[in-house]
């Protein structure tokens, strides 16, 4: 569970076809409240309904900052 928490590098987490019971979840899931650089965080269809709306809420409005394109000034000739 540290790695979640310590690792800020990460933005993508994809668990879907591990089996994960409710009780490493819900630990999960508060890891994934205290990281905010986790964009994308996927977790198996086995766990419950509950922690599946708790995920939902959580990754609602996380969404990775767009780079500015770079914009090349080229001088007013005259």
């Amino acid at each position: 569970m540290s790695i979640i928490k310590n690792n800020q590098s990460i933005a993508k987490y994809n668990l879907t076809n591990n089996w994960i019971p409710d009780s490493v979840a819900r630990k999960l899931l508060l890891e994934l409240k205290e990281n905010k650089n986790i964009f994308i965080f996927d977790l198996p269809e086995t766990i419950s309904h509950g922690l599946k709306e708790q995920h939902a809420e959580i990754m609602k409005k996380r969404k990775p900052k767009k780079k500015k394109a770079k914009t090349n000034k080229k001088p007013i000739k005259k």
